[in-house]
């Protein structure tokens, strides 16, 4: 038994081992952390797009189309999604007074860091704004 006692007392490499089992846990974290941080800043810059459509379709509401649309807002106000994948649509209803418009933007949400794959998220941000005629 006394030989294994300088075995049992001996610290070298202690830290490589206690880094090797936390390291991949921290990394996770941060990993985990950088994705959900860019799903938020997709919604709200989908958002953000929408409202800016809803201003501009409360003063030109015949020129808002799901075309202009995605040609104007699309590449330009959805930052940090992956460009054509934003679809937006704009649906008027004349049916209540005053006449408004819902401006929808959608777009599925796939992780960068492929930690899981298959995996992806429907993100969708809704603007309803009452026409001037």
């Amino acid at each position: 038994m006394m030989i294994f006692n300088p075995i049992r007392k001996c610290r070298n490499g202690a830290t490589a081992v206690e880094f090797a089992l936390v390291a991949p846990v921290f990394l996770l974290m941060i990993a985990i952390i950088m994705e959900l941080g860019r799903v938020l800043w997709i919604k709200n810059t989908m958002q953000y797009a929408v409202e800016e459509a809803g201003r501009y379709a409360m003063v030109n509401p015949s020129t808002v189309t799901e075309t202009y649309l995605e040609d104007t807002l699309g590449p330009s106000k959805v930052i940090g999604a992956f460009s054509g994948a934003v679809t937006f649509t704009a649906t008027l209803d004349n049916a209540v007074t005053p006449n408004t418009m819902t401006i929808v933007a959608s777009y599925t949400y796939t992780p960068v860091i492929g930690l899981v794959p298959g995996v992806s998220v429907p993100l969708s941000s809704l603007s309803v704004v009452p026409l001037n005629n």
